[in-house]
């Protein structure tokens, strides 16, 4: 597999996680180097698929994530072709490795409630996602 096809894989799965502002600002960097005008454009790119590739995980879209490494893959592809002196940095990027670790610690498990009426409805993450949908029996209430 391509370098450029390897680091949009890693890339798109890490928009997906916390560490993805991280890798955000590692992409936007590599086109401060050769395009400063376009990094933020770039960043701001990103922040997009993120909220695409969000939106599609809830809504069980597994072809917005096959589209997006697909269009990343074509975007690095371009920028290594023009720009081979990057493929380290790029390689750091698939591997991965684009900043220190983040630190994390499990302090134990964390509780939330939302109330929601008049047909709305509410997302709650503390992390990972589970949602279940049914109706309190004690007052009726509709709980996810």
């Amino acid at each position: 597999m391509s370098l450029a096809s390897v680091a949009a894989h890693e890339l798109v799965k890490l928009l997906t996680t916390e560490t993805w502002e991280r890798a955000k600002t590692a992409v936007g960097n590599l086109w401060r180097r050769v395009h400063p005008d376009r990094a933020k454009a770039v960043e701001s790119d990103l922040e997009e698929a993120r909220s695409d590739l969000l939106a599609a995980w809830l809504a069980g879209d597994e072809q917005v994530k096959r589209l997006l490494i697909s269009e990343w893959q074509g975007r690095l592809w371009r920028l290594l072709n023009a720009n081979p002196h990057l493929a380290e940095e790029v390689q750091r990027i698939a591997d991965g490795e684009f900043g220190p670790p983040v630190q994390s610690t499990t302090i134990g498990a964390l509780s939330m409630k939302a109330v929601v009426s008049d047909g709305g409805s509410a997302v709650q993450a503390g992390r990972d996602v589970t949602i279940t949908v049914g109706t309190n029996p004690d007052d009726g209430s509709v709980s996810g």
